[in-house]
């Protein structure tokens, strides 16, 4: 039984409405706005996300952490830090129980130093 429920899982699949966000500028330490990535179960079966990653602390993120049914919506919350100036592109990695995991979302933007 068990090996058909790992089979259904995996028969799932996920649709973000965009995978792209601009922050554009953002002011040095201040609390920017969040990018809010939604999402769609288009499988047959319930879809988790299992794990959110990137390769800078400076991203911050929360996520739907319970099983999203088929043709319901979840979503995945992204900030910057803003305590790191500059040019900033990121590239955040969502792992679900699915065939086509993971999947990239991107984030873009300009820390402003302060004057």
């Amino acid at each position: 039984m068990s090996s058909c429920n790992s089979y259904n899982l995996k028969n799932t699949s996920i649709k973000f409405f965009t995978t792209f966000h601009n922050f554009g500028e953002i002011r040095f330490r201040s609390t920017s706005e969040n990018a809010i990535f939604y999402f769609t179960n288009t499988g047959k079966y319930p879809l988790k996300i299992e794990k959110v990653e990137t390769n800078c602390g400076c991203v911050l993120f929360e996520f739907t952490k319970d099983f999203v049914k088929p043709d319901h919506e979840g979503q995945i919350i992204i900030n910057y830090d803003s305590r790191y100036s500059g040019n900033f592109k990121q590239t955040i990695k969502v792992f679900y129980n699915g065939v086509n995991s993971p999947d990239n979302l991107k984030i873009k933007g300009e820390v402003l130093f302060p004057e």
